[in-house]
C-alpha cells in the first residue's frame, strides 16, 4: 500500500508505526555555469565550464581539478563588513548567490574559494568578490576585482593581458608610463563610453587588484554566470515498537514521584519487655513529613493504648476478686 504525503519540519509522516522526519536541508546537486579566466594567459579569453555541486570539474590546460563543495542562494551580511553604504535604513545587504569550491593540483597544493555571483558596489565602483584561503579553518582573505560596464571582469582581464604583452617590450624605471597608457588604450577599444571619473576609479581599483593577485594561490579565476538550483532533504526514519511500555513506565514514574514527595512515610515500632509485675510496652514512631501533626497523632495513639490496657487491668482485678 502506497501513501503520499508532504514531510515538513516538525510535521513528520506516520505510517504503520514508522515516523519519517525531515532531518536536514542541503543542496541537492545544483548545476553551476561558470567562466574560467587564466591569469598566466588572459588573452585566451573566458573558458566556459559546468559542474554539479558535490562533483569535481576537470580544468583543462592546468594541473588542477575544481571540487564544487557547496552552493548558497542568499548571503546576507552586515553592510559594514564590506564597507558598503546600504540603501535607506537597511543595515544588511544580500550579496546574492555564491558557491564554495576547492582547487586541488596534482602536486597536492590547493586552496578553498568562496565566489559570489553578483558584483558588489563600494565607493561608486562595482567589484567581483571572492574569498580565498589556503588553510582550512582560517578566515577568508577577500579579492576585489573591478567589473566593467557589462558587470564582468572581462575588461580587467583585457587590461591584464595588455600589460603582460607590454611588459615583455617595455622595461626599466623610465618606462612605467606604459601602465597608464596601456589602460587608456584598453578603455578606448573596449569601453569608450566610460566617463573620466569612472576611468580614474576603475584604474585605481584595477591596480589594487593586480597587486592582490601577486599572492593569489592558483593561476586562474572562476566566476559564476548561472545556475540550476536544486534542494535535497535529508530524512530520518524511526520506529519505536515499545512506545506503549514507555508510556506506562512514564506514568508509573510520575506516580512514584508523587508518592515520594506528597504522601508521608510513617513507621511505628513496638517493643514488649517482660517484667516481674507484668509486661512493659515501649512504642516509638517516625514520619518523613509534617512531624507536628504526627506528634499529635502519636500522642493520641499512646493515650488510647493506655486506656485500653488500664481497662483490661481493671477487668482482670474484678474477675480475680
Amino acid at each position: 500500500m502506497l501513501k503520499e504525503a508532504n514531510v515538513r519540519v516538525n510535521h513528520p509522516l506516520s505510517y504503520e508505526g514508522v515516523q519519517i522526519f525531515q532531518a536536514s536541508f542541503v543542496d541537492g546537486g545544483s548545476l553551476l555555469k561558470m567562466k574560467r579566466y587564466m591569469l598566466n594567459n588572459p588573452s585566451a579569453g573566458a573558458i566556459h565550464q559546468e559542474g554539479r555541486v558535490g562533483q569535481a570539474v576537470d580544468l583543462s590546460g592546468t594541473t588542477y581539478t575544481l571540487k564544487l563543495k557547496n552552493f548558497s542562494l542568499d548571503n546576507v551580511v552586515p553592510a559594514a563588513a564590506i564597507e558598503s553604504v546600504p540603501a535607506g535604513d537597511q543595515q544588511h545587504i544580500n550579496l546574492g548567490p555564491s558557491f564554495t569550491s576547492i582547487a586541488q593540483s596534482g602536486s597536492g597544493s590547493g586552496a578553498e574559494f568562496k565566489t559570489y555571483m553578483q558584483p558588489i558596489s563600494k565607493s561608486g565602483q562595482s567589484y567581483f568578490v571572492q574569498g580565498v584561503r589556503t588553510a582550512f579553518g582560517t578566515p577568508y582573505q577577500y579579492l576585489f576585482i573591478p567589473t566593467g560596464p557589462n558587470g564582468s571582469i572581462g575588461l580587467f582581464m583585457k587590461y591584464l593581458s595588455a600589460l603582460q604583452k607590454q611588459a615583455t617590450v617595455n622595461s626599466g624605471e623610465n618606462n612605467k608610463s606604459y601602465v597608464l597608457n596601456t589602460f587608456r588604450q584598453v578603455i578606448a577599444r573596449n569601453a569608450p563610453a566610460m566617463t573620466p571619473d569612472a576611468e580614474a576609479a576603475y584604474f585605481q581599483s584595477a591596480i589594487s587588484a593586480i597587486l592582490q593577485l601577486k599572492a593569489y594561490p592558483v593561476p586562474f579565476i572562476v566566476t559564476l554566470t548561472g545556475f540550476d538550483h536544486r534542494w535535497a532533504a535529508g530524512l530520518e526514519v524511526t520506529k519505536w515498537p515499545a512506545t506503549i511500555v514507555i508510556y506506562w513506565g512514564c506514568a508509573v514514574l510520575v506516580l512514584g514521584i508523587f508518592i515520594l514527595f506528597y504522601l508521608p512515610q510513617r513507621r511505628l515500632s513496638v517493643v514488649l519487655r517482660a517484667l516481674t509485675e507484668g509486661t512493659e510496652v515501649i512504642i516509638g514512631g517516625t514520619s518523613s513529613r509534617n512531624p507536628y501533626e504526627f506528634t499529635k497523632e502519636f500522642d493520641g495513639l499512646v493515650t488510647r493504648l493506655r486506656s485500653v490496657l488500664k481497662n483490661q487491668d481493671d477487668q482482670k482485678e474484678n474477675n480475680d476478686g
